[in-house]
């Protein structure tokens, strides 16, 4: 979905993205407000990996994913 949108009753989030040094591009989801938690995946899995984890705690965060 274009620009970190999701449907109804989802929590909102904003896709933002920063160039690394070696010139890569790094995006990153950013839901919630407050002091930041970075949720890192591993390897073989994706930013979906948090997907239950948004809603309780962009409620009191600002989650960086």
């Amino acid at each position: 979905m274009p620009n970190g949108t999701r449907p109804a009753g989802q929590t909102p989030t904003e896709l933002r993205s920063v160039l690394a040094f070696d010139g890569v591009r790094l995006e990153y989801e950013v839901a919630g407000s407050g002091p930041p938690l970075v949720m890192l995946h591993g390897l073989l899995a994706g930013k979906r990996t948090f997907s239950r984890q948004l809603a309780p705690f962009s409620k009191q965060l600002a989650l960086l994913c």
